[in-house]
């Protein structure tokens, strides 16, 4: 499916959806799931926790980070600037799933459920905490973000969902490659993963986020 606009094409996107019964739905296995994974999950964090409750806290000038309706995330729980597969950086963040949020009500009829596109949000405000942590903003000058990035692709792989009954929401991104522009810009390569309640439900494999100087 191509998606234009009128200076040309905006997105190319292919999907694949599977059927699911009430049964299987209520018996979520996730996605595969190693000892390893569960390990980062649960490994402490060099630094204490970022609460981002009160109007997105320290992070409450990154875009989304300021509004109780669109931020995903509560708390930074880890941090730590050299970890990740590349050593680059890694982030963990996590959120309390309320039932009485906004999107329940919207999401389906008769079958609350959070969207996926807000999971992807819970990953993209993550990237740009650990953009921010890691202290790759500075000689940024009116901070833009871009995302998602023209041209870059992205692959998004989930089972399982978000719904009322479950209680909290653990979102991971680490970054895979780091590009700087002195003073113009910084790309992000990373990859990001989502829990709920312990099970493993989203995966991007690589995603990317950008911040341009607004000034130049």
């Amino acid at each position: 499916m191509l998606f234009r606009s009128a200076d040309g094409p905006v997105a190319e996107v292919s999907t694949t959806f599977g059927f699911f019964s009430p049964e299987l739905l209520e018996d979520q296995r996730g996605l595969p799931t190693t000892d390893a994974d569960r390990a980062r999950l649960a490994a402490p964090s060099p630094t204490g926790p970022i609460s981002l409750l009160d109007g997105g806290g320290p992070l409450g000038h990154l875009p989304g980070m300021a509004s109780s309706r669109m931020r995903m995330l509560d708390e930074v729980t880890g941090f730590w600037p050299d970890g990740g597969e590349e050593g680059l950086g890694r982030i963990r963040t996590e959120q309390a799933v309320r039932p009485e949020a906004w999107y329940f009500e919207a999401h389906f009829f008769e079958d609350p459920v959070q969207p996926g596109s807000l999971g992807i949000e819970a990953l993209v405000q993550s990237a740009r905490a650990l953009v921010a942590l890691s202290g790759w903003l500075e000689g940024i000058e009116s901070p833009v973000w871009e995302q998602p990035i023209l041209d870059f692709p992205l692959t998004w792989r989930y089972r399982g969902q978000v719904v009322p009954t479950r209680e909290r929401v653990v979102t991971e991104v680490e970054a895979r490659s780091v590009e700087i522009v002195e003073g113009e810009s910084v790309t992000v390569t990373v990859y990001g993963t989502q829990w709920v309640d312990g099970l493993r439900i989203y995966e991007v494999p690589a995603f990317a986020v950008r911040v341009r100087s607004g000034g130049r």
